[in-house]
């Protein structure tokens, strides 16, 4: 009975947006029942939606092996799946609960969101109808579907079922912060602005919601539209752009040397608008609290080195001391993998951890080499943006097949 008691609790809390709340409720009940399947299962999604991925891939696992034939829990396993970008082992598991109930709603919609994720726009569109014709006033494939239809161009047919998806609850906050995106998409940037604040006030905690905030308060910034725009127009059609500005700072650093500066400038803001954006928007009290701490900490680094290193090369030109020229190189270049990694730490990245390193040291190296006698420095910056060059590679390429390994 008091078992009970203590998952209705959690699962009220749940409701509320209120994780850390519900998870302690959660593991005191896992203190005594152990082998209590759907606990695990409750445990590991509040632990995705408090982004603790790892922990929460354990217990959804742990909630399989106890419970293997329960398709709910392999629900479970497709989310955080679909949180790190797996959508091959997402997809998977998500078709192994739709084995069991073809039909349901929440595991049709996981497998839409999977194909919308992947630009899949088709496939997620017919996905989606199947999750409604199941449940007709199932919100989250309503909203997944208006922002397919936003995606294709049909907004009028987009807008007709967000009315709907609110008519059905007017004060569902997921559905004011999928408007909110939406409308970020069509560029209405006041309009979107102002859902993502309805979403909040009815629901202080929503991720999806706060960072949509955070996006619309930048775009007031028509320098920040224009990077944003690119993004999006680069992440759906061309994946190799950014790979490809990459690889012109080889060429900058090995036969031009007095444009690579400005040029690796211009890429970083090409890489990371969002980074430079937050760090600026930290002069502003009541924005910065918005921010995370992850968020915050990311910014100041990328403001911190960036600075250094500008300082640097302004010193160069002035003094003419090459040493000055590599802090300042180096600095910026460690910038994509140093700022990746910190965007992103957690255990599945260890790897991306580990190139970080690699390329610190070969940066280390170029800069050191100015104090050997017979050494080109030029030659040692040449090779270290070299390795630069190929981790935006795994970024884009290899890293799509490591997510289908298992961790």
């Amino acid at each position: 009975m008091q078992n009970t008691v203590t998952i209705n609790k959690a699962r009220l809390l749940m409701q509320q947006g209120r994780f850390k709340m519900a998870e302690q409720e959660l593991r005191q009940t896992l203190a005594l029942y152990r082998s209590n399947a759907a606990t695990r299962a409750m445990l590991s999604t509040c632990l995705l939606r408090q982004k603790l991925i790892s922990e929460a891939l354990h217990q959804a696992k742990e909630a399989i092996r106890i419970e293997p034939t329960n398709p709910d829990h392999y629900h479970v396993l497709s989310l955080i799946y679909l949180e790190q970008e797996r959508y091959g082992k997402a997809e998977q598991t998500i078709r192994t609960s739709l084995s069991h109930y073809a039909a349901h709603p929440d595991y049709l919609y996981v497998l839409a969101s999977i194909f919308f994720q992947q630009s899949e726009w088709c496939k997620a569109l017919k996905v989606c109808d199947m999750s409604l014709t199941a449940d007709a006033e199932h919100i989250d494939s309503l909203n997944l579907r208006a922002r397919i239809l936003n995606r294709i161009g049909q907004y009028g047919v987009s807008e007709d079922t967000f009315k709907l998806a609110l008519r059905s609850d007017p004060e569902n906050p997921v559905t004011h912060a999928n408007k909110g995106w939406a409308s970020l998409e069509r560029k209405e940037y006041i309009e979107a602005h102002k859902h993502f604040q309805t979403a909040l006030s009815f629901n202080p905690e929503l991720e999806f919601a706060r960072t949509g905030l955070i996006e619309s308060l930048k775009t007031k910034y028509r320098l920040y539209r224009y990077f944003m725009n690119v993004n999006y127009w680069s992440n759906t059609g061309v994946e190799s752009l950014k790979i490809l500005l990459v690889a012109g700072l080889v060429l900058c650093v090995s036969h031009f040397q007095y444009l690579s500066p400005l040029y690796l400038l211009f890429t970083l803001f090409m890489w990371f608008p969002d980074v430079i954006f937050n760090a600026y928007l930290q002069k502003d009290k009541s924005i910065r609290q918005i921010l995370s701490n992850r968020e915050r900490m990311t910014s100041r680094t990328f403001a911190a080195i960036s600075g250094v290193s500008m300082l640097s090369l302004a010193t160069y030109y002035l003094t003419d001391y090459n040493i000055f020229q590599s802090l300042g190189i180096v600095g910026l270049g460690m910038l994509f993998p140093l700022v990746s990694t910190l965007r992103t730490w957690s255990d599945y990245y260890s790897r991306r951890i580990a190139f970080t390193v690699i390329s610190g040291i070969l940066g280390l190296l170029a800069i050191l080499s100015n104090f050997i006698s017979g050494y080109q420095s030029q030659l040692f910056e040449v090779i270290f943006f070299h390795a630069i060059l190929g981790y935006t590679w795994y970024e884009n390429f290899s890293a799509k097949q490591e997510k289908e390994e298992d961790v």
